[in-house]
């Protein structure tokens, strides 16, 4: 019991240390950010232009708390742009025509709450920063596979026409193949990018999604692959609370 917490001790002493010497942490302070992480999200944008000031009317952000993607999505995007949060926890930034929902957005009585948010409006980009407690080892990867897994799914009845998704994954290609796959299925452009707020001895990375097409190409697949190979009507969503409908 002693070891515990001395090991909790030493752990949040690293933390503290960590943070006060990292030069995003101090960037955030001096922008106004609620965590370093925004400059992940403002990195991916540079590079891929997620978000276009004149066009992007909705934008959904996926595990939005504290925040800082949302204070990133609102300095990019128009004043008009409406910004719908959903996360488990409270969010601690104030951002101007931001909806934000707590609850879990694989269940159907928060994806009910999105679809009234919406108003039958399709949604220009989602992102999704989500991550579970990492425990250690391989499973962290699964486990964050499978959520983003499902928040693509989640995603693909929702964004227009050309529209973008992005989310966090760890490990190699083959640890979210799956996510992968059904990316490359339903976008134009597929890429893979480690943004420099990322830091260097993480395993973190992020999967862009780019111009979502009018209609699925089949894409090449091995073993496991038939798992992407599904479709949805309108009738369809919320998924999750149904089984979707395998193409023929």
């Amino acid at each position: 019991m002693y070891g515990n917490v001395v090991r909790r001790a030493n752990s949040s002493s690293q933390w503290m240390l960590r943070q006060a010497v990292d030069p995003f942490v101090t960037e955030a302070r001096k922008k106004g950010y609620v965590a370093r992480s925004a400059f992940k999200l403002s990195y991916i944008d540079d590079r891929f232009g997620l978000f276009d000031p004149k066009q992007s009317k909705t934008v959904i952000d996926l595990g939005c708390s504290p925040g800082g993607w949302c204070q990133v999505i609102r300095e990019r995007t128009n004043p008009q742009c409406k910004i719908i949060g959903v996360d488990l926890l409270p969010v601690r930034a104030t951002v101007t025509n931001a909806v934000c929902l707590q609850g879990d957005f694989t269940t159907a009585p928060l994806q009910r709450k999105v679809l009234q948010e919406l108003d039958g409006n399709l949604v220009d980009v989602i992102t999704s920063d989500m991550c579970p407690n990492r425990q250690g080892g391989t499973q962290d990867r699964q486990r964050i596979a499978e959520l983003q897994h499902r928040a693509l799914l989640f995603s693909i009845p929702l964004l227009k026409e050309g529209g973008h998704f992005v989310c966090k994954v760890l490990g190699s290609k083959a640890s979210f193949l799956e996510v992968h796959r059904l990316s490359e299925r339903y976008f134009l452009k597929t890429h893979i990018c480690k943004p420099p707020a990322s830091r260097p001895e993480s395993d973190e990375y992020f999967l862009v999604s780019a111009q979502k097409l009018a209609s699925p190409r089949a894409v090449a697949g091995g073993p496991g692959s038939r798992r992407s190979d599904v479709s949805y009507g309108l009738d369809d969503w919320p998924g999750f609370s149904r089984r979707p409908r395998t193409r023929r």
